[in-house]
């Protein structure tokens, strides 16, 4: 079966701050020159700071900015790849990266640290950028929802009832956030709707799209996908599209995720 060449990244992410819903571990693997893969543990914002946020209607767009950077074209011929965890079918100038680390790489701090399942999934565009990665995540902070987001579509009762946990908590009343303009398409058997660079999942998957909020917005569990870090387990994964990927690039990766599949 064929396998996308993997392209050699050089950049190494930092460690960051997740704000309004507290801090959380993310495992990320970055590719770095003559290493197999680095595992880091970093933290993100709960709100990317792309998104292109109205503070007078509370609403958030699809529409990006228009980016004057030049860029290769994107392949009109499809690929299916296969690598040994994920599938899909995506231009064939991309690339995909897969960590299924075994064994420490041996570098720095993770020395001695013994690594299983896919840890991480990343796909790069014609330009080798980083355009989207599955990143999983060790540890998790309790669920609370400080943002809902509504499309016009999303129930009410469903809204109400988020308030009402917020109340039972004891916690401020959630900002409400209206979103439109989006895609719309199925990621690991989640139906998703993109808006700009944003990844909203449906917790109905019926005649509404309620957007899940808090922690639930951020961290995914698949069946068939799992990692162990030691004798540390978690089916937790945080899908992520990175703001690297221009215009021409989000129409064909949006339908390179619907066709993500886990191998059996």
């Amino acid at each position: 079966m064929e396998q996308t060449a993997v392209p050699t990244k050089t950049n190494t992410p930092s460690l960051g701050k997740l704000n309004r819903g507290g801090t959380m571990s993310i495992l990320v693997f970055a590719l770095l020159l003559g290493v197999v893969g680095l595992l880091l543990i970093y933290s993100d914002s709960q709100k990317n700071p792309d998104e292109q946020v109205n503070q007078n209607d509370n609403s958030i767009s699809n529409n990006l900015p228009v980016s004057t950077e030049s860029f290769s074209e994107v392949s009109d011929e499809l690929t299916e790849v296969n690598g040994s965890y994920l599938s899909l079918t995506m231009p064939s100038n991309w690339g995909i990266v897969e960590y299924p680390i075994e064994t420490d790489p041996g570098v720095g701090e993770l020395s001695g640290d013994v690594y299983g399942g896919l840890t991480a999934f990343n796909i790069y565009d014609q330009d080798n950028k980083l355009i989207f990665s599955l990143g999983g995540v060790l540890e998790e902070t309790e669920n609370k929802c400080f943002e809902i987001y509504q499309f016009s579509d999303t129930d009410q009762n469903y809204i109400d009832a988020k308030v009402n946990e917020a109340k039972d908590l004891g916690i401020a009343e959630p900002e409400v956030i209206m979103l439109d303009d989006f895609t719309e398409f199925n990621l690991l058997g989640d139906n998703v709707r993109r808006v700009g660079y944003t990844l909203y999942f449906d917790t109905d998957n019926g005649e509404s799209f309620n957007p899940a909020c808090g922690m639930d917005s951020l961290l995914r569990s698949y069946e068939g996908l799992s990692f162990a870090v030691d004798e540390v387990n978690s089916d937790k994964y945080r899908p992520v599209i990175h703001d690297a990927a221009l215009e021409n690039v989000l129409i064909p990766l949006d339908s390179a995720l619907n066709s993500l599949v886990i191998n059996q």
